[in-house]
């Protein structure tokens, strides 16, 4: 396993490294070390362990189940410390189901849906290869196409967790809700690995020389 890490991360990429920087710059989303090869069994399961088991996905569940506390939604869950519970544990839930259906499908699929810098130059190409490849996937040649392990493992989940929200959250309709605000937070990560380098070359400008 420890080998396979290796094998994944490869050399460090000077245009990573945030040391020196504001903590908070940890938190933005890294894009994949290159040049691309498709992963190995090992090195997907690595992948699928850092990016389901981590404490950011936690993280994200509690922040989404206290707007959705917020909002009030869905309606039949009380407004107290266990209404929380249930909203937190509905987001956990889908979050560990859809990344485990997601993962299992691109390794039988051979897709890889690592996310990759595009090397492109204009913000607006680059940021729309980072909104578009929350829909795209690498096959065994490298190239980009239609991820779909990503869509029906994510559609999949929105419609399996259906069984267990109240009837307000039942529904197509709700499906589709639940899948658009996945799709718009892996978009806004793609934008963090995207745009990560440039960043960290701004905050490294603004520090002082010793």
């Amino acid at each position: 396993m420890a080998a396979a890490l290796g094998a994944q991360t490869g050399p460090p990429d000077p245009s990573l490294d945030t040391s020196g920087l504001p903590a908070w710059v940890n938190f933005v989303p890294k894009p994949a070390p290159e040049p691309w090869r498709m992963p190995t069994g090992e090195e997907r399961l690595v992948r699928y362990a850092k990016e389901t088991y981590s404490g950011m996905p936690l993280l994200a569940a509690g922040m989404g189940a206290a707007i959705s506390y917020g909002m009030g939604r869905p309606e039949e869950w009380p407004q107290d410390f266990r209404g929380y519970g249930k909203r937190f544990a509905n987001n956990a839930a889908q979050h560990y189901i859809r990344s485990t259906a997601i993962h299992g499908l691109a390794a039988a699929l051979r897709e890889d849906n690592t996310y990759y810098r595009s090397r492109k130059e204009s913000v607006g190409a680059r940021l729309g290869y980072a909104l578009g490849h929350t829909f795209l996937a690498r096959n065994g040649d490298g190239r980009l196409r239609f991820s779909t392990s990503r869509f029906v493992g994510a559609v999949g989940t929105s419609k399996l967790s259906r069984t267990w929200v109240p009837p307000s959250w039942k529904g197509w309709d709700n499906v589709a809700v639940s899948y658009g605000m996945w799709s718009l937070t892996e978009a806004g990560m793609n934008v963090g690995r995207e745009f990560l380098p440039d960043l960290i070359r701004a905050l490294k400008g603004r520090k002082p020389k010793p």
